[in-house]
């Protein structure tokens, strides 16, 4: 359908979502976009000191914290699952929603 134009009511009745053109946001909703985190007047006193090593190092350090406690995440969830927790409950305290 290349060099069709729609306008008019046609235009009209397609609701929005159907006829936004740009990048959405991280869910997809006109609106929605990510903003750019705030300017931060730099690192905070504690990272100051650190090397370019040391922050490489803690950065690793950092990542395997969080893995290790995505995988105690999952075993709980699952855990919960297994004891009949509802799914409501486990994503509130997950701080999710549908």
């Amino acid at each position: 359908m290349a060099g069709v134009v729609i306008s008019g009511p046609l235009l009209d009745s397609m609701g929005k979502s159907k006829r936004w053109s740009r990048p959405r946001g991280k869910h997809g909703r006109p609106g929605s976009q990510q903003q750019a985190p705030a300017e931060s007047a730099g690192p905070t006193p504690r990272l100051r000191h650190l090397s370019a090593t040391q922050v490489l190092e803690q950065i690793e350090h950092a990542r395997h914290a969080r893995d290790g406690a995505e995988a105690d995440l999952a075993t709980l969830i699952d855990y919960a699952v297994d004891q009949g927790i509802r799914w409501p409950e486990i994503a509130a305290r997950l701080g999710v929603t549908r």
